[in-house]
């Protein structure tokens, strides 16, 4: 396959995360564009790294991503956890650098085949803006019958709680449809490709980060916000196709 057929997935995609961005489309048809997208770049990439391996080819190589998180509001540990639960359904391992609770930037470092971090630039600004976008909306929702005193508190849980909500349940989505890929490929070459470019992602991230620490709790959670976000993620564009990768 050529770099103009990847040209033309890719812009299949972000047409189907375009509409999925548009604010007339419901959450329901948002969840579907996403899903679509994700999958459609998952089969293609399979397709490419099979295409390598029966011609004798060496692997695609295995890289770093470097991937930057606001930190407005004070949630970006919580917005880091939503995004690296998507990476890894990807295939991909992730650390990040200042994830502190403080209102600041911080940037997360992913490490995996050129395929996955290329699919990941492309979907990962995509569901920032429909997380954000649906974060924002039912934590303003889910606190409107409070007095007003208490609303600051329970909103920015809420809203925490969503991010880590949604980007479990789109990590899951993500999982299932590349688990059906890898299934319908089972006993072939891209059987082989897959669980050799997971031994190779864990090999590299062994190499740059050998000495990184265990990741701090993220603290209590809102059961409500988390349950928000998790049918919201059901619902999330990821941008598959038939498959074949405003804060509070």
């Amino acid at each position: 396959m050529s770099a103009t057929d990847r040209a033309k997935v890719e812009e299949k995609v972000r047409k189907l995360l375009a509409q999925a961005a548009d604010r007339s489309t419901t959450s329901d048809e948002a969840a579907t564009f996403a899903a679509r997208a994700a999958e459609l770049i998952a089969r293609y990439d399979l397709d490419e790294a099979v295409i390598r391996a029966e011609a004798g080819e060496d692997p695609e190589g295995v890289g770093l991503l470097r991937f930057e998180v606001s930190g407005r509001g004070g949630h970006g540990r919580y917005r880091v956890q939503a995004l690296a639960y998507i990476a890894g359904a990807y295939g991909c391992l992730v650390v990040s650098e200042g994830n502190d609770s403080g209102p600041q930037d911080r940037t997360m470092l992913i490490v995996g085949t050129a395929s996955a971090l290329e699919a990941l630039k492309l979907l990962l600004p995509a569901f920032v803006l429909q997380m954000e976008q649906a974060g924002a909306r039912d934590a303003r929702r889910a606190v409107a019958h409070l007095r007003q005193g208490a609303r600051a508190a329970a909103r920015r849980r809420f809203f925490r709680s969503f991010l880590v909500g949604w980007g479990w349940s789109v990590r899951e989505r993500i999982k299932q449809a590349r688990g059906q890929i890898a299934e319908e490929v089972q006993g072939t070459t891209g059987a082989l490709v897959l669980v050799t470019d997971a031994d190779r992602v864990r090999a590299e991230f062994q190499r740059r980060f050998s000495d990184v620490g265990k990741a701090r709790s993220l603290g209590a959670l809102s059961s409500e916000g988390a349950q928000a976000g998790a049918a919201a993620g059901e619902r999330a564009d990821l941008g598959t196709g038939q498959l074949g990768s405003g804060g509070a």
